[in-house]
């Protein structure tokens, strides 16, 4: 990952007002300290700037670790209601132990853990501080467990809009008891791990600035999304109406490709098409 990205900085204030644009408003609620609130911005800020394998790794190692603390990661994407991976990050896990839960099929990859099939059963963040609940399950899985001192996880993911991916987070190795903060950031922030996983391993980057033929007017409200302007505000800005912006919007994403508004402004700065000296 290249060192002037803003991934290895706290983020600066135009830049957290910025991400709060492009996040919602209302997305953090207000109760939680500045501190707490530039960590996790600083995560969302830095997944919607992930392009590859290994700056997905520097999320979770450097930002994500650091607002809920670990020491072993896996991710992965798969098949909506199913226990099939298609791709998979390994962020520290011993080798050894996912070799235990992961069988290779003649239809794809199976996981196996029974932490992993009881989220797939019922998709939501699962915390289990105690892996001894699930010894009557895998014996393998658990043998795993007990020999890598796997004590205690945190599972999260999200079915993607069309619903067919599903991403799998899984935090382990927590030194402390996992508690309802922890619950509370991972929900935070599992969207925004998801839209960097399916971007690693679904989207296509291989065009260039003069492929995606965007007008000088897309372009120029491009530049207003960043700034974290709302339709409402573009349209003053611009003197055109709500309906017009919303429009030109949609031309935006189907053009970028993107799935949202936030993705297409990556998408937009990896092409340079975004001023990222303009202020808010």
């Amino acid at each position: 990952m290249v060192e002037n990205n803003n991934m290895n900085v706290e983020l600066d204030e135009q830049l957290l007002e910025r991400t709060h644009a492009v996040i919602g408003s209302n997305t953090l609620p207000p109760y939680l300290d500045q501190i707490l609130t530039t960590q996790i911005l600083n995560v969302i800020d830095a997944c919607h700037r992930v392009f590859t394998v290994d700056d997905f790794k520097y999320v979770i190692r450097k930002k994500v670790r650091q607002l809920i603390p670990h020491g072993i990661s896996v991710c992965g994407v798969g098949e909506r209601g199913q226990l099939k991976v298609e791709k998979l990050v390994n962020i520290d896990f011993p080798d050894a132990y996912l070799e235990a839960v992961i069988s290779e099929t003649t239809s794809g990859t199976l996981l196996r853990s029974p932490v992993a099939r009881s989220w797939a059963e019922q998709p939501e963040i699962k915390i289990i501080n105690n892996l001894e609940l699930f010894k009557d399950n895998n014996s393998e899985w658990v043998q795993a467990v007990r020999k890598y001192n796997i004590r205690n996880m945190a599972v999260d993911g999200i079915v993607d809009i069309a619903g067919k991916k599903t991403s799998y987070i899984c935090f382990a190795r927590f030194s402390e008891k996992i508690t309802s903060r922890d619950s509370m950031l991972m929900k935070y922030i599992t969207p925004h791990l998801h839209i960097a996983l399916t971007k690693v391993f679904y989207s296509d980057f291989n065009y260039s600035s003069a492929q995606v033929d965007l007008t000088d007017r897309e372009i120029e409200i491009l530049n207003l999304l960043y700034c974290g302007f709302t339709n409402n505000n573009i349209a003053g800005q611009l003197g055109i109406s709500s309906n017009t912006v919303k429009n030109h919007v949609h031309s935006i994403l189907t053009k970028l490709k993107a799935v949202n508004r936030s993705q297409a402004i990556v998408i937009a700065i990896a092409l340079g098409l975004i001023d990222e000296t303009l202020s808010v």
